[in-house]
């Protein structure tokens, strides 16, 4: 498999900042490269394999890279979760949270 170049999203460290602060578990797998997922949170029993995308970049720049479409292939035939987050709001509601008024 072809290895391409780890980059971090804008958002990410707030992101993880934000799930540590609500008590998760949290691996930064980033540098990893190849398609795997940005992060793994470990929440209330469960392992959250999350792929980071900064939302305020237009959709075009938050494509999946072609080593990550084959690993989310790979994922949703296998019959596992794997999830994109782009914002706050995103990174909440995946642990079951809500942004406050």
């Amino acid at each position: 498999m072809k290895r391409y170049a780890a980059r971090v999203d804008a958002n990410h460290g707030d992101l993880v900042k934000l799930w540590r602060e609500m008590g998760a578990t949290v691996w930064d797998l980033s540098g990893v490269g190849n398609g795997i997922a940005d992060v793994l949170i470990g929440w209330r029993g469960r392992w959250i394999p999350v792929e980071l995308k900064d939302g305020s970049k237009p959709p075009s720049h938050r494509k999946l890279t072609p080593a990550q479409v084959m690993l989310h292939g790979e994922i949703k035939r296998a019959g596992l979760p794997l999830y994109v987050v782009t914002n706050q709001a995103e990174a909440l509601a995946l642990l079951g949270a809500r942004v406050s008024a």
